[in-house]
């Protein structure tokens, strides 16, 4: 009744003209703020998520790089971020393992022809093993995350296998030898005088297969099928090659450019090199074919290199990790390091 009462003593009264309006202005208004606060919160929570996050220690290491100049070995998260730190005289050469962890030799004396050390790292970057060696020519992964080692030992170089405890499998004096690859049953050894030598694991005392292939092999790794090699030759023309399981040339392309290095695609008949010399890097496919060159990278002297899974790869130059994707286009790096020397992906 007060109601109906109020409404009747108001029906004679003179209404503003803002009254009507004031119906729809309001909620509008309402709305309007209500859109504009949502929309605040979406700005603030895009911009939160383009801020840079602290890596996360608890994450695994799917890079380790050398940083021979800080003497310490780092481990990268997938955004290139450090998760791992290890102190270690002079590193140089790193391959990554199976389960996070990685193979690091250092030079003891700070001297590339005196000591080294092999030292086994586990996922937390802890040095569970570790063995003497000579002057390292080449370090490379094999099956159950061991290590084989060119070194030179008391009578010249030398050819080792070791296990997961860096305990030594197998042990064999190959005058020459300059770098190493293994792959199944197999350990292939590229020679200063351009020879190979593909040795049998199960018996590493029987003759090698020998095949006199270039002038100087620089570096060879395995292929993208289980019955290939690559090789690199650091003579003349700067040959590289996918070879066959009896170590005959599928294919030989002239790269002409200063490489020492392999970093092939996994899985994939890719493989990048770079320029030692120049900001130079390229992308060989499949029978040779070039797919990609970039001249122009931040710096030169690139010589170590890893390439990704997608078919990009990572570059290491005095102080910083660079990176292209699949396309060779510049992708996110990492920098502030003294002097990186080699660079390794994990799975």
């Amino acid at each position: 009744m007060q109601c109906a009462e109020a409404e009747r003593a108001g029906a004679g009264a003179e209404r503003s003209p803002w009254d009507s309006g004031l119906a729809w202005i309001l909620p509008a208004a309402g709305l309007t703020l209500a859109a504009f606060g949502v929309g605040l919160g979406l700005a603030w929570a895009w911009a939160h998520c383009l801020e840079p996050r602290p890596p996360d220690p608890r994450a695994p290491a799917a890079v380790w790089i050398t940083d021979r100049d800080a003497h310490r070995v780092w481990g990268l998260d997938r955004n290139l971020l450090v998760v791992r730190e290890v102190g270690m005289r002079a590193p140089i050469e790193v391959e990554a393992c199976s389960d996070h962890g990685a193979w690091v030799v250092g030079a003891l004396d700070g001297d590339p022809l005196g000591r080294h050390q092999l030292a086994r790292l586990d996922p937390a970057g802890m040095v569970t093993a570790r063995a003497p060696l000579g002057a390292l020519m080449d370090l490379a992964l094999c099956e159950q995350d061991g290590a084989v080692v060119v070194d030179l030992g008391p009578t010249g170089a030398r050819v080792s296998e070791f296990d997961a405890g860096a305990g030594i499998l197998w042990q064999r004096d190959w005058p020459g030898a300059a770098c190493a690859a293994a792959a199944g049953r197999w350990v292939l050894v590229g020679g200063s005088s351009g020879g190979l030598a593909r040795f049998d694991r199960g018996t590493p005392s029987a003759a090698p297969l020998l095949v006199a292939w270039g002038s100087s092999v620089a570096d060879v790794a395995p292929g993208p099928t289980a019955d290939t090699w690559w090789a690199l030759d650091a003579g003349s023309g700067h040959r590289l090659a996918l070879l066959g399981a009896d170590l005959s040339a599928r294919w030989t392309r002239a790269t002409q450019i200063s490489a020492l290095h392999l970093a092939p695609v996994p899985g994939k008949e890719q493989v990048w090199l770079a320029d030692s010399t120049l900001p130079l890097v390229r992308r060989y496919g499949s029978g040779g074919v070039q797919e990609i060159e970039r001249s122009d990278m931040a710096q030169g002297g690139l010589d170590r290199a890893a390439a990704l899974a997608g078919g990009g790869a990572l570059f290491t130059t005095p102080g910083a990790l660079l990176s292209l994707d699949a396309w060779g286009r510049n992708a996110p790096g990492q920098g502030g390091f003294d002097f990186l020397v080699d660079v390794a992906v994990g799975p």
